[in-house]
């Protein structure tokens, strides 16, 4: 096989390992072509996108800047390093590098949706705000997006219209997980629980494996014996099945207990976000 056949061959299998879930073995077989092919940089690349599907955005941030200065005009590069400059909390260093984009070329949509994230960080909100609804402009069925101005009106105080905003996206688009558990939760901030729990429900159905839903419904005060059940039995199965969610899912399991036992969390829990 000819060199250029291997590296196209190399790229295509960390590519399907990344898209299939194997984050772990996409990270050191990124690593291990990177030191054969040393400028190319869709190795570091790929390897730092291994890093973000693992939580791990310090490293993530070094295998990225590495593609990045190798080709900084590449816009998938600029985003996906600034996307984990923001995610590892670094939001200076993250409006850094958009704005020096920005001061060459306009920014596109993807680009603004992580200086916008960046802003939000850095508690500039109006710009966060300007930022997101052009995103939205070009790119109005960007679900996260929208799910992203809800969280700097929330920021803004603007209460109502972040669940507004979040309505509507639950509206159009029923099936869209975070969407219907990010609602909810604004909708407990409100203490329109009767809401909160018909999206919590929805959340579940989604995604009932998802530690993070399993243990936002477990926490509502108003379930019902069958809700109780079936979180029950759906934390027993993460906790029965020893996968890498085990910790979260025994954190749930506790959750699940209190509700179980007729235990309804503080009232604290459900104190609005701004109080």
């Amino acid at each position: 096989m000819q060199k250029a056949d291997q590296l196209r061959a190399e790229i295509a299998t960390i590519s399907e390992m990344l898209k299939t879930g194997r984050a772990d073995r996409a990270l050191k077989r990124a690593v291990k072509a990177g030191k054969k092919w040393p400028k190319m940089p869709a190795f570091p690349q790929m390897a730092g996108l291994a890093c973000i599907h693992q939580g791990d955005f310090k490293q993530a941030q070094t295998h990225l800047e590495r593609a990045w200065k190798m080709e900084p005009e590449n816009p998938d590069l600029i985003q996906n390093f600034g996307l984990s400059l923001v995610q590892g909390g670094d939001a200076g260093k993250a409006l850094t590098l958009m704005n020096k984009v920005a001061a060459k070329a306009p920014l596109t949509p993807p680009q603004r949706y992580v200086r916008a994230m960046a802003l939000l960080q850095g508690r500039q909100l109006s710009e966060a705000l300007v930022d997101v609804d052009e995103v939205l402009r070009h790119q109005n069925g960007n679900l996260q997006a929208h799910c992203l101005k809800a969280d700097i009106l929330d920021e803004m105080h603007q209460w109502d219209q972040a669940i507004d905003v979040l309505l509507a996206v639950a509206e159009k688009h029923p099936k869209f997980h975070y969407g219907q558990l990010r609602l909810a939760k604004g909708l407990v901030g409100l203490g329109r629980m009767s809401e909160a729990l018909t999206h919590g429900r929805a959340a579940f159905a989604l995604a009932p494996e998802d530690p993070e839903t399993l243990e936002f419904v477990a926490t509502l005060p108003n379930l019902s014996a069958e809700d109780r059940a079936e979180l029950q039995a759906q934390t027993s199965k993460l906790l029965e099945a020893g996968n890498a969610n085990r910790e979260a899912a025994a954190t749930v399991h506790f959750a699940c207990q209190s509700a179980l036992n007729n235990d309804p969390p503080s009232a604290s829990k459900f104190d609005p976000p701004w109080s």
